[in-house]
């Protein structure tokens, strides 16, 4: 049986031949010194020297990180002298060594260090390149699906998973001539350029949405909104919530799923399922929303729907459409105050609404269309991480 041979399954044009393969002992350096400095010693106020924290790696950078970007923390009070030894090179490559699942092994290629002087921080690694790569293509490369498949069987522990140095050590490293690399590492650059417009416009949109939704309703114990559409005026109704909504209990509507259903159902913390149920269906969709009380979730059906488990309440209200009662309850999903959406807490919290449908209709097609936009951008931002994906399990080996 022949070898398999050592090429991509998607090249770029005019390239050709096999590519190279070594192990990483041999690729890399990895004595730099690392620090395990916590949070606690962190600050984003500019010091001398910038750290890199794993859990940034994990959750907040991408492949390649410029030292100039403005959300790598500084060290409080350090001085250039004291980690001038762990000093990071252009082309440095960064690993998180420790993670709750298989992230860990998640890497970083450093550039543009020569101005900001930054150190490699608590639970990383440091692999310093011994042979010349092109800018951009390790990076990339690291973090491909087929070279972090390399990693799963190393990783050792259980509730926190970890790499050692011997372990990464035995994994080895394909690569290209240099211009091919270049041309690899150009490409994702631009994609990741592009992902990253469209994350930024998406985060946008939902800034914009969370100020109308502050403007476009009263502030807690008024009863105008500070921004409002020409030709309404008057005051709104302060009540409490539990005044004007109807509650339903979930458990008359909760029944075995089946296959041979025609109505989607709602399931506790999850949007309408592919699933079906037995038994009779809310049909008055039109005129409820759904209110998830243990996992904090809201929904707003669009069709006919079963209730699949307990901890659901379908509220309603003779006095709101569908679509205000659901940005009326919106605004009450504070990040840091998850607790207030409650529906016991929430029951007795002071509500202010306009009387007039019209202003209501007004309203609620506003941010129905302000959410097909953030939709629309959330879905082209996810079609642009898949195709990155797929870029990345057929342009390495």
């Amino acid at each position: 049986m022949a070898d398999k041979k050592q090429v991509p399954r998607l090249r770029f044009r005019g390239f050709e031949g096999e590519w190279e393969e070594d192990k990483f002992d041999n690729l890399f350096d990895l004595s730099v010194p690392t620090n395990s400095l916590s949070r606690e010693n962190l600050v984003y106020d500019e010091e001398k020297v910038k750290n890199i924290h794993y859990g940034d790696i994990l959750t907040k950078f991408n492949s390649v990180l410029d030292a100039s970007d403005k959300m790598i923390p500084y060290i409080r009070g350090a001085s250039e002298d004291k980690f001038k030894k762990s000093f990071l090179n252009d082309g440095d490559i960064v690993i998180a060594d420790a993670a709750e699942d298989e992230s860990v092994g998640k890497s970083i290629e450093v550039r543009n260090v020569k101005k900001h002087p930054i150190v490699a921080g608590l639970h990383t690694i440091v692999a310093r390149p011994k042979n010349i790569f092109a800018p951009l293509y390790l990076g990339h490369y690291l973090n491909s699906k087929i070279y972090h498949e390399s990693l799963y069987r190393l990783m050792q522990g259980t509730k926190v998973l970890s790499l050692s140095k011997t372990n990464i050590s035995k994994t080895s490293v394909c690569f290209p001539d240099y211009k091919e690399q270049e041309k690899i590492g150009t490409f994702f650059a631009q994609l990741d350029k592009l992902i990253a417009l469209h994350e930024k416009k998406l985060a946008d949109l939902k800034e914009i949405k969370k100020g109308y939704l502050q403007q476009m309703f009263p502030a807690p114990g008024q009863k105008i909104p500070q921004l409002r559409f020409q030709g309404f005026e008057g005051e709104w109704k302060n009540v409490i919530f539990n005044d004007i909504l109807k509650f339903y209990s979930a458990k008359q509507y909760i029944s075995g799923i089946s296959s041979d259903g025609k109505f989607p159902v709602l399931k506790q913390g999850d949007n309408p399922l592919d699933g079906y149920a037995n038994g009779e269906p809310f049909k008055d969709y039109s005129k409820v929303v759904v209110f998830g009380d243990h996992t904090l979730s809201i929904y707003k059906p669009n069709t006919p729907f079963f209730i699949s488990t307990d901890g659901i309440k379908i509220l309603s209200s003779n006095y709101m459409g569908s679509d205000y009662l659901f940005y009326s309850l919106e605004r009450f999903k504070p990040h840091s105050e998850g607790y207030k959406r409650h529906l016991t807490i929430l029951k007795n919290t002071l509500l202010s609404f306009t009387l007039d449908f019209e202003e209501q209709e007004k309203i609620g097609t506003f941010f129905a269309n302000l959410d097909k936009n953030i939709n629309q951008a959330e879905g082209k931002l996810n079609q642009l991480k898949a195709l990155k994906k797929g870029f990345l399990q057929q342009m390495f080996i």
